[in-house]
């Protein structure tokens, strides 16, 4: 789903209740420029002897660009795990981000593009223009810090010392003070203001188009002099009035009322990153969804309370592919700036997401050579969606999201962070089953490739599984293929492989096509078992009611839910991923692969 400015707080909502239900979160980033290619070390600069740089080296390359580049698109796909049905519900969402902060809230941005990122973001048709146009505004944490410090020093004010030699500011100043004098001596019951603007009697030079930010400071700073008067700035003049102290006060409130406002509409793209990590959710203003619920200020009150309350302490499984410079952009961006050494920067992110999933890692960590192996996202995909249909999870594709069921867009955010989410689904579960995370046994030599005895967790059975029979194998081009498995029926059938993403469609129009008991995906297969009445119902929930009124009628404590579920059902019926409570994540969780460096791995945990 494509969410732009226009479009971004009537999503908000629906964008914030998703990430409350998501399994994990899926991320992608496109860029105005990336690290250059990196010199060769020598062995003195404190390195191997093969010129790697060690990954604090590769951290302070990639932070020098993240501080001069911009996110210029942020692809977010939120993965449900439905257990009752049996498969796993994506929502990608694709956003521009408006990089020009409003104005009004005293925060600049300096950035920069590289010819060879703008290259290659046309090549794919990237339209350049968009971010600016269609963008949807953000500020870090530090940038939100920086303004309301901003506002704080500007209701302070520091007197002016005048330059001796700047004789037209000393002109301008006694001709202001002499204006004012006169005004309070002549001033009778209708003379209620008085406007400072270019008259010639300040015998000044100043400009035709009123006065400047300069003078505008010493008439404020003139007036300050007279306790029973104001100085109000307009446009091209001062307006000098009466002090009236309830309407300062009054003044004083709506105009923090209105910075406010202001600054939760900048914030505008971290409320989810904050959902995400759960983080302060208090200045989301229900007022901002007015709009999306017919005006119902109730509702969008209720609507509110409710999302802060399920998010309260939310910490979201994050994923990406090669994921650690995306890793360093996404905390830039919303965070603030990165600290100077790599073991902080792996403390930071580990606090903000304790389980971070790396899927080039995951395609490469049991590799004799993982540079050699292509485990471009891309083609990941490929491979994995040639998998039996019976052997990975069921995927379907919502039908308000469905952008990417039929159409590719390589290097659009969105559609790699939907391809990163399918990666992760088919790749986790293909690599458990196969048992290649579990060690080989002390009397038997460790080999990624001698067999090991696995437990497995879908079936409860235990048995010696070779690492060769179910796992890639490169191939003479290093192009990632299934091993020794040979399909029994033709790869371009969809009954039988699972790479087809099925849509999900509203269950009453499927009601019109299908007999009862039976579920037909968008691509005419059928699943490998027929939904019972309760997922019917629970699909269902999507479709019948408002969209608001289904927020407002899912539970709080959806933890408390997902127990009731499982005392349900003990036993899994459908084939799903590795939970990430098992001993499969703590091999594969929070390791980020970082080829060409002496580590190759960057640890979350610091291990």
């Amino acid at each position: 789903m494509d969410v732009s400015r226009h479009r971004f707080q009537a999503c908000l909502p629906f964008i914030l209740e998703d990430i409350a239900n998501a399994h994990f979160v899926s991320i992608d980033l496109e860029l105005s420029g990336i690290p250059g290619p990196q010199t060769k070390r020598s062995q003195t600069d404190g390195v191997s002897s093969s010129g790697k740089p060690t990954l604090q080296e590769r951290y302070i390359d990639t932070k020098q660009a993240v501080e001069r580049y911009q996110v210029l698109q942020l692809g977010l796909t939120c993965v449900i795990e439905d257990m009752d049905c049996g498969h796993y519900m994506l929502k990608p969402y694709n956003f521009f981000l408006d990089p020009v902060p409003n104005e009004k809230l005293h925060v600049e941005r300096i950035f920069a593009y590289n010819s060879g990122a703008v290259g290659f973001l046309l090549g794919h048709k990237f339209r350049m223009e968009a971010p600016f146009l269609e963008g949807v505004s953000y500020f870090s944490r530090e940038e939100e810090a920086l303004s309301r410090q901003r506002r704080e020093e500007k209701s302070v004010y520091t007197d002016i010392d005048i330059d001796p030699d700047d004789l037209e500011s000393i002109r301008f100043a006694k001709a202001v003070t002499k204006e004012i004098e006169d005004w309070k001596a002549r001033r009778g019951p209708k003379d209620t203001f008085l406007n400072i603007t270019t008259a010639e009697s300040h015998e000044s030079q100043t400009s035709d188009h009123g006065l400047n930010k300069y003078q505008k400071a010493l008439v404020h700073q003139i007036v300050r002099k007279h306790p029973e008067l104001i100085a109000n700035s307009r446009q091209s003049f001062i307006q000098i009035t009466d002090h009236d102290e309830e309407r300062e006060r009054n003044l004083q409130s709506r105009r923090r009322v209105y910075f406010e406002r202001d600054l939760g509409r900048q914030i505008g793209l971290r409320w989810p990153i904050e959902a995400m990590v759960g983080g302060d959710l208090a200045g989301l203003d229900p007022n901002e969804f007015l709009a999306s619920v017919d005006g119902r200020q109730e509702v969008a009150t209720q609507l509110v309370i409710k999302l802060k309350a399920r998010l309260r302490g939310k910490r979201t499984v994050l994923v990406g592919h090669n994921v650690l410079m995306d890793l360093m952009y996404f905390y830039k961006c919303f965070f603030g700036t990165l600290p100077d050494r790599v073991e902080d920067f792996q403390r930071v992110i580990h606090e903000l997401f304790p389980i971070v999933i790396d899927t080039k890692y995951l395609a490469t960590h049991n590799r004799d050579n993982p540079a050699m192996a292509n485990s471009s996202l891309e083609q990941l995909d490929v491979e994995l969606a040639k998998l039996p249909f019976d052997k990975v999870p069921v995927i379907v594709l919502h039908e308000n999201h469905g952008n990417y069921f039929s159409n590719t867009a390589a290097h659009e955010a969105g559609y790699d962070s939907f391809q990163t989410a399918k990666v992760l689904i088919r790749l986790s579960t293909k690599l458990e089953r196969a048992g290649t995370y579990v060690e080989a046994p002390i009397d038997q030599p460790p080999s990624v490739h001698g067999p090991a005895p696995v437990s497995n967790s879908l079936t409860g059975s235990s048995a010696v599984i070779s690492s060769d029979e179910d796992y890639f194998t490169p191939e003479e081009e290093g192009v990632l293929v299934p091993g020794n498995h040979q399909p029994t029926q033709d790869r371009d059938s969809d009954s039988s492989y699972g790479g087809g993403v099925s849509l999900l469609l509203d269950p009453l129009t499927l009601q019109e096509n299908v007999s009862p008991g039976t579920t037909t995906l968008a691509n005419g297969s059928t699943p490998r078992k027929t939904r019972d009445p309760k997922s019917e119902k629970a699909a269902n929930k999507f479709a019948h009611k408002g969209m608001f009124d289904s927020l407002l009628d899912l539970p709080v404590d959806m933890d408390g839910a997902s127990e009731s579920i499982a005392a349900q059902h003990p036993e899994p019926q459908y084939v799903m991923m590795p939970p990430f409570d098992s001993h499969f994540w703590e091999v594969y969780g929070n390791k980020l692969r970082v080829n060409g460096t002496v580590e190759g791995v960057c640890n979350l945990l610091g291990e």
